[in-house]
């Protein structure tokens, strides 16, 4: 089944900018993430290519499984590492002891200062690539990388699925607030978003860094509920050889959504690779910040029975 929401069933006066700005900052800057990673790929496999017989055999015998990739493992473990310097010294404490040396100690500091050597050798030739540079580690609180985090995207899907959503949601809530609240908006779920998934995973074993602007997408989802919960979404349905067009009210919509992120949460926890708490506080953050601007076009609506909310 393949079901997809595309497009906001109702007219909107004026022009989103500043939605329009952050989807074309997405794109150029994935650009450059494909360009960067490209970049990556060819230095990482350089670097282990030009590696001596018996650097490679070093290598080898720290894995201590089978694995064509070895080389790019050790130093990409070593990279991601939350220390990589203790992450080396545990790697050394893996070498074999050598026969050459007649203690196991000597054997061990032989393998500690071969194996820092290479993992110099490896940052001044393998520079981190820029998709890795701009995410988020919930482990550091970096207010830059929940910015940077937030517009970079993971592969060509990742990419299109968001910016289709945020565009259908994003661009009617910056018309119906303004957009100088929305930039207000957008800053405020990019940083709530990127602290609730801290104050979660912070110390765990599954916290990864994270990209991707779905947390934002989810706020602004939640922020038009709340807004006109009425307007209508123009959805395409694909069951095997059925396929239909129809609308849905944006609040089933959310419901859907909101609904079916809680259970893969709770069914899968942060395993799946998807920043759920994102998605979740997302939703919360962008209804909360609606409801004083919903409150406001209620009052006006009652004051003003002729005004049409358009969206």
């Amino acid at each position: 089944m393949f079901f997809l929401p595309y497009r906001l069933d109702h007219t909107k006066n004026g022009v989103p900018f500043f939605t329009m700005l952050v989807m074309a900052i997405c794109i150029f800057l994935f650009i450059d993430q494909v360009e960067s990673d490209k970049d990556y790929q060819n230095k990482l496999i350089s670097f282990c290519s030009n590696l001596s017989t018996m650097d490679r055999d070093f290598l080898r015998d720290l894995r201590k499984h089978d694995s064509l990739n070895y080389c790019q493992e050790i130093f990409e473990d070593i990279r991601a590492s939350a220390n990589p310097e203790l992450e080396v010294t545990r790697l050394a404490g893996n070498a074999p002891k050598l026969k050459i040396f007649a203690s196991k100690e000597a054997s061990y500091s032989y393998s500690l200062i071969k194996l820092e050597e290479l993992h110099r050798t490896f940052e001044r030739q393998v520079p981190s690539p820029l998709t890795r540079e701009l995410a988020y580690d919930p482990n550091d609180t970096d207010w830059l990388k929940m910015l940077t985090s937030t517009i970079a995207h993971g592969d060509t899907m990742h990419l299109f699925g968001n910016l289709l959503f945020f565009y259908i949601f994003s661009s009617a809530v910056e018309l119906l607030i303004g957009s100088l609240m929305y930039v207000v908006f957008f800053f405020t779920a990019t940083i709530a978003t990127s602290l609730a998934y801290t104050f979660v995973m912070i110390g765990s074993a599954n916290s990864m860094p994270t990209i991707g602007l779905s947390g934002v997408v989810m706020a602004t989802l939640a922020a038009l509920t709340v807004l006109a919960p009425l307007a209508r979404i123009r959805c395409f349905l694909w069951v095997v050889v059925f396929f239909k067009r129809f609308t849905l009210p944006v609040l089933l919509i959310a419901a859907w959504y909101i609904g079916w992120d809680l259970f893969e949460m709770n069914r899968l926890g942060m395993t799946s690779g998807i920043n759920y708490i994102a998605h979740i506080s997302g939703a919360l953050i962008g209804a909360l910040f609606a409801i004083p601007f919903a409150i406001a076009a209620t009052r006006s609506k009652n004051g003003q029975s002729s005004t049409r909310l358009d969206v």
